[in-house]
């Protein structure tokens, strides 16, 4: 029987989904996808937003009908056997420290955009941010969940303003956006390249236990988040789009300063620095919840079961942050390039949506069933346009099924 705090109210869910999603991409990933593929970024955006919606749909059920701190690795295993929800499990704890440093690295970007540092600084603020983790985690998400909403509210606040500025004439951006017919390769690798705007759906699934009402609020929190951040997403792509932009590395500082004159490195970059720890937190939280999960399983050390005195795992937690501080020392010695992160995580986030789906389609029955079989096959899309990137995928899943299955066979020669 669990032991996890039920805390999370709808809205406070909410929170830290969109939080999770919009944290560390929706100042950074118009601008990348704008970049690489101009006009056709626009397509990217509209039917990666289609293909969530029924992925969305279905976490939200299994969500509903599930609930557990292992998330989709307790669906795998409900679905398929302990084995293979091991190894999803571990996968995702092995990709958070690939996953949280890129989330950092781009988080740092505002950061630099309000006071440029050297490595060494800027390293020693990566640790005081996972520190921060630790304290706001150590007592329960209920507080992380309603200084989430806020930032949500504010972040909303601050995108309608950028449009309501557009009414203005005076205001109008002197770029012209030109449809192209579409570029289907280039479309496909700006979905690769954007799909990291929607992870956080999987991660909600770890938090589904601790709702207070996660049969009313859970689904309902997954499908507001996700339309709220598919439709920010594209709008600030359009922003990037039509406006010209000259002084800033960041482009939605030069929109915000197109559209109000100045303020725009204090405002994008302070909530830039904001959301992106809070999409850092969300992973962390998840994570341990998950190392807790399977710990339980005996599949993961087995002190990460403990639970302090407010029943959070804390040194689930502890352990993760830690080896994210190794990492994170290791890119910034090598410089590794920030978007190959983003695509290694994506593809290995790909693998795990499709499982879950596939999991769907054992575990639901009637429309649901039909609406996880659709699911499926749009994450087998998804795959198709991550293909060169899911190598990080691959190695995992060959080096954990070995690992995984040792351990079993020694566990039952020992026993």
């Amino acid at each position: 029987m669990s032991h996890l705090p039920k805390s999370i109210t709808l809205w406070q869910g909410v929170g830290l989904l969109v939080t999770t999603m919009m944290g560390t991409g929706v100042f950074v990933l118009p601008q990348l996808t704008a970049q690489s593929a101009g006009s056709q970024a626009i397509y990217a955006w509209v039917l990666l937003i289609l293909l969530m919606i029924p992925i969305t749909w279905v976490f939200g059920v299994l969500g509903r009908k599930f609930p557990s701190s292992g998330g989709p690795a307790h669906l795998v295993r409900l679905a398929f056997g302990d084995y293979q929800g091991q190894v999803v499990g571990l996968m995702f704890l092995l990709l958070v420290p690939v996953g949280a440093p890129a989330a950092i690295e781009i988080t740092m970007q505002f950061l630099q955009a309000l006071v440029p540092l050297s490595a060494f600084p800027k390293y020693l603020i990566e640790l005081l941010i996972l520190w921060g983790i630790y304290q706001v985690n150590k007592k329960g998400l209920s507080i992380s969940g309603t200084i989430q909403a806020a930032l949500t509210i504010t972040m909303l606040i601050v995108v309608i303003a950028i449009v309501v500025s557009y009414l203005f004439p005076q205001k109008l951006p002197s770029n012209t956006l030109v449809f192209e017919p579409a570029n289907w390769t280039l479309i496909g690798a700006t979905i690769g390249l954007a799909f990291w705007s929607f992870m956080g759906i999987e991660t909600m699934s770890h938090l589904s236990e601790e709702f207070k009402d996660a049969d009313r609020d859970f689904g309902k929190a997954l499908n507001i988040g996700v339309i709220l951040v598919g439709t920010i997403y594209l709008v600030c792509t359009l922003f990037v789009l039509i406006n010209p932009i000259q002084q800033s590395n960041l482009a939605m500082i030069d929109v915000f300063n197109q559209q109000f004159s100045t303020g725009g490195k204090w405002i994008i970059g302070i909530l830039g620095i904001v959301s992106g720890a809070a999409t850092v937190n969300v992973y962390n939280a998840s994570a341990a919840r998950l190392a807790y999960n399977l710990a339980g399983q005996k599949a993961a050390p087995q002190f990460w079961h403990q639970l302090n005195e407010f029943n959070i795992p804390t040194k689930a937690l502890s352990s993760i942050l830690i080896l994210i501080a190794i990492v994170l020392a290791i890119t910034n010695y090598l410089q590794v390039n920030l978007e190959e992160l983003i695509l290694w995580t994506n593809g290995v986030f790909v693998l795990i949506y499709t499982l879950a789906m596939m999991s769907g389609v054992k575990l639901l029955t009637g429309k649901s069933r039909w609406m996880a079989i659709f699911a499926t096959a749009l994450c087998l899309v998804l795959c198709v346009s991550l293909f060169n990137d899911m190598l990080y995928a691959g190695v995992l899943v060959v080096v954990l099924s070995f690992w995984v299955r040792r351990k079993s066979l020694v566990r039952q020669i020992r026993n």
